[in-house]
This record gives C-alpha cells, sequence and structure tokens, in this order.
C-alpha cells in the first residue's frame, strides 16, 4: 500500500497558517497579560471594608469624580447608613432605570470591548475575564460575608450578598478593560479618568457604590 505523499504546496500552506496562528497570539498577549496582571492586584484591596462607616476624604473626592465623570458632577453624595437601608434602595428604586448615567456606564463598558476586540480575540478576552471572575469569586465573598457579620447579620438572614458581590465583579471587568488597554497604549484617555476605573476605585476603598437616583449618588 502507498503512503500518500503530502505536496510541498501542502506543507507551505500548513506552515504559513501556524506562522498566522502564532503572530496573532503573539499580537493578543500584551493586553490579556495586562488584564491578568490586574487581577493580583484586584484580589489585595480591601473589598467592602468600609461599609456604613463615614466618607473619609479620599472617598469623597473618588465618588466626586466619579459623578463628574457620569456627566453628574453637581449630584449630592447620599452615603447610606447600613445593609438594610441599601437594600431598601434596591427595593425600591429602579437604580438601572435607563438614566443618563446608567447609559453613560453601558456606553462606556462597550466601548472598551469594541477597543478590546482589535487587540485580542473573543476566546482571549473571554478566558481572561473568566480568570478574573474566578480569581475573585472567593475574595469577595468572604469578604462581604465579613461585612454582614461586622453589621450584626448572619447567612440566615435575609440579607443577601450577592448584589454587591455581582456589582463588584462588573466594576471589576471594567477596570481590567481599562487596566489593560492603557498598558497596551490604546486606552483614548488618563486610565485615572476613566467612569470605568473611578467605580473600581470606590470598591477598591471598601464601599459599593449603589448608583444614582435623581440627583443624588448613593453608596454605602
Amino acid at each position: 500500500m502507498n503512503t500518500p505523499i503530502m505536496d510541498k504546496n501542502d506543507e507551505t500552506n500548513d506552515s504559513i497558517q501556524e506562522s498566522d496562528m502564532l503572530q496573532a497570539l503573539e499580537n493578543e498577549l500584551p493586553l490579556l497579560l495586562a488584564m491578568r496582571h490586574f487581577a493580583t492586584q484586584a484580589v489585595e484591596q480591601d473589598w467592602f471594608s468600609c461599609f456604613a462607616s463615614a466618607l473619609d476624604e479620599q472617598t469623597r473626592v473618588g465618588a466626586q469624580d466619579f459623578c463628574t465623570a457620569m456627566g453628574e458632577a453637581d449630584a449630592a453624595l447620599a452615603p447610606l447608613a447600613d445593609w438594610d437601608e441599601a437594600y431598601a434602595l434596591i427595593e425600591e428604586s429602579d437604580l438601572h432605570d435607563e438614566s443618563a448615567a446608567w447609559e453613560g456606564e453601558v456606553q462606556a463598558r462597550t466601548a472598551l470591548l469594541d477597543t478590546a476586540i482589535l487587540h485580542a480575540s473573543d476566546e482571549g478576552l473571554n478566558v481572561v475575564l473568566s480568570f478574573i471572575a474566578a480569581q475573585l469569586d472567593d475574595v469577595l465573598r468572604q469578604a462581604a460575608l465579613a461585612a454582614l457579620y461586622d453589621a450584626g447579620f448572619d447567612e440566615e438572614d435575609a440579607v443577601s450578598i450577592d448584589a454587591p458581590i455581582g456589582a463588584a465583579q462588573q466594576a471589576a471587568y471594567g477596570a481590567a478593560l481599562v487596566y489593560g488597554l492603557d498598558a497596551i497604549g490604546a486606552l483614548d484617555e488618563e486610565r485615572a479618568a476613566h467612569p470605568l476605573w473611578l467605580k473600581y476605585q470606590l470598591f477598591a476603598l471598601g464601599r459599593w457604590p449603589l448608583g444614582f437616583i435623581g440627583r443624588s449618588f448613593y453608596l454605602l
């Protein structure tokens, strides 16, 4: 039985395809590695550590900067007193009611993803974002439980920790994209001034920024 002989053209085509694949991987690594590096910093933040405490100057300035970046420079800062107030606010109000600020966040995330996809594949971005989520999951859960216990609740109480955890994960996703794109020189503004970076910084300061209602910006 004769063994098929590979045509030299086939060998050349395979070599070209492999070279193209390697080049594509090499091109997307800088963004993905920068985002992965962000995750190592994110797990070290003091998540949820300052719930219900008085706003210090750093938090107040950070919150005002975020409001300004979202086009809400005149918004009043409205710190919430405890978990009960936070969940009452969630139940009584629609914080995602297609307000200008909420739409602004959606547009900012979309713009980041549109830029990121120019520098990495869908598959690559999904892998690194899943890695970030996995790295943060237990960290955020333990931090939220600690804040819950400090407030006098326990795991059997009706208060859920899913809302702050989900909000923190989303903030981390946005910040990872900002960090990564800035690292490769593809961010079209200063990282420190980007609204999604500013929101992440509020979480990093131990807060939970819930959002805007009317002319007020609520955070726990």
